[in-house]
């Protein structure tokens, strides 16, 4: 049983998009991009991580206390977040060993990875929160690597407490209540709200 006290909430940001990297990433096919994540991710650079418990309070870290992180997520009992295990993990994999990785992935709950299990598309936290909450992002997720490298920390720090919030609101409601989402058919084209009950 998971002490919700325990729990903490992590996001990360980073100073580069991956078209920033590969000029032609927007017109490859998914398997060149899976061929080249893992030659491309290091590059994109941890910019800003924050880690929000249940109380709201968030701790935000730099690419310079990249280890200080780490060690608040070894140190954690349970992490939430939003497709961790196939990104922002990915990110800090550069900056720490595979043990640290390992322990830190054993006690990780993905909130996007357990709605893809059960309904079979990849959900947005943009999409869940507005759909479920009416909360949205601070602003369009690819402008933040620019804002960044500008040093406008402050401006990603209110966009990254946001998607924290979201997380933290799409976690703690999907223990008990239906997680609404857009399901459009891949044949008709049909759009219709479906209901999940993830208890993650």
């Amino acid at each position: 049983m998971i002490n919700m006290q325990d729990i903490r909430f992590f996001d990360l940001e980073t100073k580069y998009l991956f078209k920033e990297i590969r000029k032609d990433w927007e017109n490859l096919t998914w398997s060149q991009k899976e061929e080249l994540r893992k030659e491309i991710i290091p590059k994109l650079k941890m910019g800003l991580a924050g880690i929000m418990d249940m109380e709201g309070k968030v701790i935000f870290f730099t690419e310079k206390e990249i280890k200080k992180l780490v060690n608040e997520l070894l140190s954690a009992h349970t992490i939430v977040g939003h497709n961790l295990i196939r990104f922002d993990y990915d990110i800090i994999s550069s900056y720490c060993s595979i043990k640290e990785m390992e322990e830190i992935k054993n006690k990780t709950i993905d909130t996007l990875k357990r709605l893809e299990m059960l309904t079979g598309r990849l959900l947005g936290l943009d999409h869940l929160g507005e759909i479920n909450f009416d909360m949205k992002k601070t602003m369009n997720t690819i402008e933040i690597p620019k804002l960044i490298r500008e040093g406008k920390i402050d401006v990603v720090k209110s966009y990254l407490k946001q998607d924290l919030l979201i997380t933290k609101k799409l976690y703690l409601h999907g223990q008990k209540m239906p997680i609404k989402y857009l399901n459009i058919d891949k044949v008709t084209g049909k759009k219709e709200i479906r209901e999940i009950i993830p208890r993650w």
